[in-house]
């Protein structure tokens, strides 16, 4: 009985190697996949930002110049 268990640890050996490799490739590929969100996160911040000031500031100039029109 010992024999076989020893067998089966052995045979999984390779296997558990391989598969703390894909952990550290997983982890790793979170770690980008955080890294791009934050970076998408804060340039769709940006954009609203930019937009509602547009928005807001953009009328102003044109109501300027069709007042300076009348």
């Amino acid at each position: 009985m010992a024999l076989v268990r020893k067998q089966v640890e052995e045979a999984l050996r390779p296997i558990e190697a391989e598969l703390e490799q894909y952990a550290a490739a997983l982890e790793s590929s979170n770690r980008a996949l955080e890294e791009f969100y934050h970076l998408t996160e804060s340039a769709t911040l940006a954009k609203s930002e930019f937009l509602a000031n547009m928005s807001h500031e953009n009328p102003h100039p044109m109501t300027a110049i069709l007042g300076l029109r009348k």
